[in-house]
């Protein structure tokens, strides 16, 4: 979180000399996150909170700036599954919580001019993930516990669209509907059993909804 913080306030930083000027303003969204593809086979459905700066550079494009917070809960299912498998005779037991931070800029096009204002946009950036296996694998003759930390970064992209709903001369309703994809991450080997927690892709949809506050008048 103290990331999220710092990079929102090297932001503001940045943009400060177009305080003021028409287009300029924040958005603040939260909502749901549908993993899908193989993601969804280990992880389950989470939340996410985004904030960003933009700046309308024509009355039908606009550019940001944002971060956020992502949670996910783990599906432990399939790498049970998996783990028996390979390894008959021993008992898993594991919980791996994953937590995704965002750093992105994004171009976003409308469609028309109005109070409601459907649009397209367009984002790229990094994904700085983390994750804490804990658990324990039960044998016959011990307890092996497991407590491991693995976090790292992927550049990603994300793709998607929705609409801004007038509600006054400064504040709009967003809803916003999008699909993500990062690259590739890799999380943590369980100690010398031949099962490992390894994913190739993060795809997943998200649902959000916020305000939209422009600083000065449009």
């Amino acid at each position: 979180m103290k990331r999220v913080l710092f990079f929102l306030s090297f932001i503001l930083f940045i943009v400060k000399p177009v305080y003021g000027q028409s287009g300029f303003g924040f958005s603040l969204k939260g909502g749901t996150v549908i993993p899908v593809g193989e993601f969804a086979d280990d992880f389950n459905v989470g939340y996410s909170f985004e904030g960003s700066v933009f700046y309308n550079v024509s009355s039908e494009d606009q550019i940001y700036l944002g971060s956020g917070y992502q949670r996910f809960g783990f599906s432990d299912e399939k790498t049970i599954k998996m783990f028996n498998h390979d390894n008959p005779g021993a008992t898993l037991e594991v919980d791996l919580p994953l937590t995704v931070v965002p750093f992105i800029f994004g171009a976003k096009h409308y469609f028309s001019t109005g109070d409601v204002l459907p649009f397209a946009l367009l984002e790229f950036g990094y994904y700085i993930y983390s994750g804490n296996v804990e658990g324990k694998i039960i044998t016959a003759d011990e307890v092996t516990s497991i407590n491991e930390d693995k976090s790292g970064y992927r550049m990603a992209y994300n793709f998607g669209a929705g609409f801004d709903l007038n509600l006054s001369g400064n504040t709009e309703f967003s809803f916003l509907a999008k699909y993500s994809f990062a690259v590739y991450y890799d999380l943590v080997e369980i100690n010398q059993f031949e099962k490992s927690l390894k994913l190739k892709a993060s795809q997943y949809l998200s649902f959000l909804v916020g305000i939209n506050y422009y600083i000065g008048t449009n």
